[in-house]
């Protein structure tokens, strides 16, 4: 392994370590800015987390009527982190793929 792949290899996991961190950010301010009286830890709402269709995060499961309009905006900006940081994965272990052959 020479120094472009470890080079690589590590702004490609600092990345994704970025791009989680700033998911979890605004995951926290979408929790914080619920509605008055709204909770977004129904029993009802549980099975969203067994649900495999793809990664989220927690800002992801809380319904946009149980928010304020700031927690609605940070809420879009967790969905496209996430997108974002789906893409970086995907090329990434693209890229990685053909670095190693």
């Amino acid at each position: 392994m020479n120094g472009l792949q470890i080079g690589f290899t590590l702004i490609w996991v600092a990345g994704l370590a970025f791009l989680f961190a700033r998911a979890l950010n605004y995951s926290r301010l979408v929790l914080n800015n619920l509605a008055p009286g709204e909770t977004c830890w129904e029993p009802s709402d549980f099975r969203l987390f067994f649900s495999f269709r793809r990664f989220r995060l927690f800002g992801n499961y809380v319904e946009p009527t149980h928010l304020t309009d700031l927690g609605r905006e940070y809420q879009k900006r967790v969905r496209q982190t996430d997108v974002i940081a789906f893409f970086w994965t995907l090329g990434g272990l693209v890229a990685l793929a053909i670095f190693f052959s």
